[in-house]
């Protein structure tokens, strides 16, 4: 099998750097048909590392998207210190297989990569960045955020957004290294938390994540301006009706699926352009929320919902309690 050197690079990045599988491991891969290849390359690595490990193709398990965890697979990663999961993102995937997948790996402490939608740009762009100096940015920006009581945010397409943060609420910094207590997205770099107020408008003219991101990827033709009005989205507008309409349908899903749940900041620093692939584009240095599931096992937030939708908009300009430390999407520590 051919495969692009810089491609390589970004999946031994993610066994060796990210997961650090050794020897002594037993890795869980799961993947579907559009992710194949990149098992190829995985499973060699993991051959060549000499740790035991075994692969599942969801397509195996039904139509997609599926609407329920399989058992096998979870019976394997009960035995499991290391899991992967690279596969495409299908509508209704989050609750049914997603959710019951992360439950199991916080329960057993397995160091797991979460790997949606990877392509050949993200692997050997996000992947093949340099992690040791994605983590020592990431170490110096954590603190200014973490002391952060109320951040502004302004963009050239119309976002204009106040938002309020408890001391109570934790920011976590997903620097790539992954742990037995911290699993990551890969690529990896961001530091987020959940608010605890949110006001004003919000123009999204990147990408959005779930399904969207495939569906319709860069928005900077068709961008989405979000009304937001204590904490929830209150309108939302697109010159796009079946777009629009799809996000409203969205905010429905349930009770808080409709309520700002993450507020964060890229820090990438490998990434120079967005893709219309939100796996990569939500680490770029700037700025996504997203609407529903705040993370509240790792920010502490005291609610929760089934739904979760980030939102990446360009060229961001970030006043930290009174300090200016990104302008136009550029980093100013």
């Amino acid at each position: 099998m051919s495969i692009d050197s810089s491609i390589l690079r970004g999946c031994r990045q993610a066994v060796t750097v990210c997961l650090g599988v050794r020897r002594d491991d037993t890795v869980v891969v799961i993947f579907d048909a559009s992710t194949r290849r990149y098992v190829q390359v995985i499973g060699a690595l993991l051959d060549g590392i000499g740790c035991d490990h075994m692969a599942f193709d969801m397509g195996d398990f039904g139509e997609r998207p599926l609407t329920g965890f399989p058992e096998a697979i979870a019976r394997a990663m009960r035995a499991a210190s290391v899991s992967i999961y690279i596969a495409g993102s299908h509508p209704g995937e989050i609750a049914d297989f997603r959710r019951p997948m992360l439950r199991l790996v916080r329960t057993n402490r397995i160091r797991h990569a979460h790997m949606i939608g990877v392509t050949d740009e993200v692997m050997s762009q996000g992947m093949a960045a340099d992690y040791y100096a994605i983590r020592e940015f990431a170490a110096r920006l954590y603190p200014i955020l973490a002391a952060a009581r109320r951040i502004a945010v302004e963009a050239p397409a119309g976002t204009s957004i106040v938002a309020e943060f408890s001391p109570d609420i934790r920011w976590v910094n997903m620097d790539g290294f992954i742990t037995r207590d911290s699993w990551n997205n890969l690529p990896e770099g961001e530091i987020f938390t959940c608010v605890q107020g949110i006001s004003g408008r919000y123009v999204v003219d990147g990408v959005l994540g779930d399904y969207f991101s495939k569906r319709y990827g860069l928005l900077d033709e068709t961008p989405v301006t979000f009304e937001i009005v204590n904490g929830r989205i209150a309108a939302i507008d697109c010159a796009n009706r079946e777009l629009r309409d799809a996000l409203c349908a969205y905010t429905r899903l349930d009770e808080n699926a409709s309520r700002i749940g993450e507020f964060a900041l890229g820090t990438n620093l490998g990434l120079q352009r967005l893709i219309g692939n939100l796996l990569q584009d939500e680490k770029m240095p700037g700025v996504h929320i997203a609407i529903g599931h705040g993370y509240p096992a790792r920010t502490g937030s005291t609610w929760d919902s089934a739904a979760h939708l980030d939102m990446v908009i360009r060229e961001p300009t970030v006043v930290v309690d009174g300090r200016t430390i990104m302008t136009d999407g550029r980093y100013r520590l």
